[in-house]
């Protein structure tokens, strides 16, 4: 199986590939820096599958379709894709920076659409394949300080649903992942407590046992999606309170954190 994974430089991205390698797979490993994908090709020298690595930057649409066809000569047909790459928005203030912003919806949506439409064109053709994409349980709802990162996953979720109506009757399944706080870069100057935070492994445990039952959604853990599942429909005057109180603890840091795209 040859499997395409973006963010594949660190955390859950890093992850994943290690993790399909591990099961013999070919795999394309995307991701913007040299270095750390130097790293990850020599950890994974003594696994059984097959690594590539690809430097690319998901914002870019025909850099991601270039990069596709060659994945394809290179490795053969690509019978699964996993855009993981992202960054967060943890904004500090009340305040909207139009370029972070654009950066933001650029990486988290457009980089996703960059990634999965050559993908969708050769898998219609073959009639198979599997579409992944990594979104968020901040997608539930608005959140303080992630408004912008969540709206991204919001409408990649609306994306996704859209793509597996459209799909399914051409023999590609489309899963959308939902994590909660996972312990990766984007949360190490945070102060999520660690009990919180679900350790990488055990993250991709889950993701990948969604992948293979090819889900629609997979939103865990359970009492994260739950719980915000429950503050969506609580009055705002008991939210206010609580959020002024929970994330500026949370979130103490005068700096966005941004993961490895």
């Amino acid at each position: 199986m040859t499997v395409l994974i973006t963010g594949a430089s660190a955390g859950i991205g890093r992850a994943l590939v290690q993790r399909y390698l591990d099961r013999g797979a070919a795999v394309a490993g995307v991701a913007r820096r040299a270095g750390p994908l130097a790293e990850l090709e020599r950890e994974a020298a003594g696994l059984p599958g097959t690594l590539r690595t690809y430097r690319a930057d998901v914002a870019e649409p025909a850099p991601m379709a270039t990069l596709f066809a060659r994945v394809e000569r290179e490795l053969g047909p690509v019978e699964l894709v996993i855009a993981n790459a992202g960054v967060a928005d943890d904004r500090r203030a009340p305040s909207l920076d139009p370029a972070r912003i654009g950066r933001v919806v650029t990486t988290n949506l457009l980089g996703v659409i960059h990634t999965l439409a050559p993908a969708i064109d050769a898998m219609r053709a073959r009639g198979r394949g599997h579409l992944v994409a990594v979104s968020s349980l901040a997608s539930i709802m608005a959140l303080p300080r992630m408004s912008t990162y969540g709206a991204t996953k919001a409408a990649l979720n609306h994306q996704l649903e859209g793509l597996h109506f459209e799909l399914a009757p051409r023999g590609i399944a489309v899963t959308a992942l939902q994590p909660g706080f996972v312990a990766t870069d984007m949360l190490s100057t945070t102060g999520v407590p660690a009990r919180w935070q679900m350790p990488v492994d055990r993250a991709v445990d889950i993701m990948v046992r969604a992948i293979d039952r090819r889900q629609r959604v997979c939103a865990f853990p359970r009492w994260q999606s739950w719980a915000l599942r429950g503050l969506a429909v609580t009055p705002a005057w008991l939210k206010r309170p609580l959020f002024e109180h929970v994330f500026t603890r949370l979130f103490p840091t005068p700096a966005p954190v941004e993961s490895c795209a």
